[in-house]
């Protein structure tokens, strides 16, 4: 979901079926550096942040305020859902993190 184009009131029933149906919701949370590191910088030179990135601001400075943004508020709506969720730590993912995030997903598949 795109914060800005869908509202919670256009998934919020949807979000009810898939809890009904028994689905579940990882969110992958990263600090606002590490989007820069990551997501921005790597990007300067490329066509994304020079051509598809500009409709979210100006400059890498304020595409990066965008996406610190926009992560902000799909961790608002994340919260509003009614399925199972985990958050992990974007920054940190190692081995036992992603054991822990496929226990999540597999867990209760056979009930």
């Amino acid at each position: 979901m795109r914060p800005g184009i869908v509202k919670w009131a256009n998934v919020a029933a949807f979000d009810q079926r898939l809890a009904a149906l028994r689905c579940k919701l990882l969110f992958l949370r990263a600090k606002p550096e590490t989007i820069w590191d990551r997501g921005v910088k790597p990007r300067i030179d490329q066509q994304f942040i020079r051509k598809y990135a500009k409709k979210f601001g100006k400059s890498p400075e304020e595409i990066h305020k965008y996406f610190v943004r926009e992560q902000e508020i799909l961790s608002d709506l994340f919260e509003r859902s009614a399925m199972p969720k985990k958050i992990l730590d974007g920054d940190a993912i190692d081995g036992a993190s992603v054991e822990g995030a496929y226990r999540f997903w597999t867990e209760d598949l056979a009930a």
